[in-house]
């Protein structure tokens, strides 16, 4: 008799689903307000990811040409403000390497390739001094 009531209970629970405890308004607002604020900054993050220095001072030079063609000096001042724009971003971005822009390892034949690394490591400081500066000729 045990046995027939175990199973008819694995059967009700089997039929209800997902029995889990109802959650109050207030917990649903907080979850929902969550949720959006990770979609939005996702969205911020691809955004500003998009935006390059390259692509912002190339619209900087075209809208500068545009409005030093039509004589717009507002224009060219959004030009010029645009190209200061993308030279601030390059500043703050600072440089990547190959790895972080594109996410491989630069390497030929399975091994890799740091070559400014290994050169500077055989260098010495002498070395490094006369290719500055420049071999001098005829002495």
């Amino acid at each position: 008799m045990s046995d027939r009531f175990e199973r008819e209970i694995e059967e009700i629970i089997g039929k209800a689903g997902d029995l889990r405890p109802r959650m109050s308004l207030r917990e649903h607002f907080r979850d929902a307000q969550q949720r959006f604020k990770e979609q939005f900054t996702g969205e911020i993050a691809r955004m500003v990811q998009w935006i390059t220095p390259g692509k912002v001072g190339l619209l900087g030079a075209v809208v500068l040409v545009g409005g030093l063609i039509a004589r717009m000096p507002y224009i060219a001042i959004l030009g010029v403000g645009a190209l200061l724009v993308s030279y601030l971003i390059s500043v703050i971005r600072g440089t990547t390497t190959f790895q972080q822009m594109t996410g491989y390892d630069c390497s030929w034949r399975g091994r890799p390739m740091d070559v400014r690394e290994e050169r500077e490591e055989r260098e010495g400081l002498r070395k490094r001094f006369r290719r500055w500066f420049g071999k001098r000729k005829g002495r």
